[in-house]
């Protein structure tokens, strides 16, 4: 039982200051596929992720911002 998932890294690519990755996972629910990129400058980072799963694509945006050092 449980919601037991494998993934596997398909692509991984680091080009100056933006990473754009591939990743494939087999869930109980079936496959999904998770494509993204994401772009920092100075402080500031964005991107966005695209999950597809049996015929249904969904599309999340991110920004976000430093903030500081960890503690």
């Amino acid at each position: 039982g449980g919601d037991q998932q494998q993934c596997k890294m398909l692509e991984n690519k680091i080009s100056g200051s933006s990473v754009q990755w591939k990743m494939e996972c087999q869930g109980e629910g079936g496959q999904a596929l998770s494509e993204g990129k994401m772009s920092y400058n100075g402080t500031t980072a964005s991107g966005e992720i695209l999950v597809t799963t049996q015929g249904m694509t969904m599309t999340s945006k991110m920004s976000g911002r430093r903030t500081g050092e960890c503690k």
